[in-house]
């Protein structure tokens, strides 16, 4: 069996590989990091060793974990023989994953947010605090949160198509925002993330997953 999974994740690589000349780092995705969720071996650990296969065979430069809670990178570093250099994790003001991110911290791994901007969420952006504070800098308050990414430590990749979104994007480093700032953008944390997947999905995109 860890054969047969190793093979189906070197072709899945093989075929990303194609495309790039060279993969900065590969991933494997967990379910939704949920506390629900028991790690599985043909789901998360076998595909996690065929992604230290791919690193040891130069395939790609880094590997890393998507979703995964506390219970779930403890089980992975348990087992690995290359630790995950990252987690891919939801992250933002509104869900800070502070518990986890000191984790991750103490074990070497690098945070990279996924929705930093909480998928465009418009009480998110339209918060009074990130409003006040783009009037202040004199910036878009999705500057605002990417900076706030930056100031954290987070790695962050927001997604757009649009031309202008992505110069704004790459304008956050010509500013920065000041500790209490900082720490007042912190504060807005409600310790609940603003995705979810209803379980029938999460089933169903593992069945045709395999």
């Amino acid at each position: 069996m860890k054969k047969n999974v190793f093979r189906k994740m070197l072709k899945k690589v093989k075929l990303i590989e194609k495309s790039w000349q060279s993969l900065e780092d590969f991933v494997v995705f967990s379910t939704f990091g949920t506390e629900k969720h028991t790690m599985k071996i043909e789901e998360d650990i076998l595909p996690f060793a065929g992604l230290e296969k791919a690193y040891e065979n130069g395939i790609v430069k880094a590997i890393g974990i998507s979703n995964f809670n506390i219970k779930q990178t403890s089980e992975i570093l348990g087992i690995a023989n290359i630790p995950p250099a990252v987690n891919q994790i939801e992250l933002h003001p509104y869900f800070g994953q502070i518990k986890l991110k000191d984790y991750l911290a103490k074990n070497g791994m690098e945070v990279e947010a996924w929705y930093p901007l909480g998928h465009g969420n418009k009480k998110l952006l339209g918060d009074p605090l990130i409003t006040k504070l783009a009037a202040k800098y004199s910036k878009t308050p999705s500057q605002i949160i990417l900076r706030w990414h930056i100031h954290c430590g987070n790695i962050v990749f927001p997604k757009t198509r649009s031309a202008l979104h992505m110069r704004e994007n790459l304008e956050i480093f010509s500013f920065g925002l000041s500790a209490e700032d900082i720490a007042a953008v912190s504060s807005l944390d409600k310790n609940k993330p603003l995705f979810s997947v209803p379980d029938w999905v999460q089933k169903l995109a593992l069945r045709f997953s395999k």
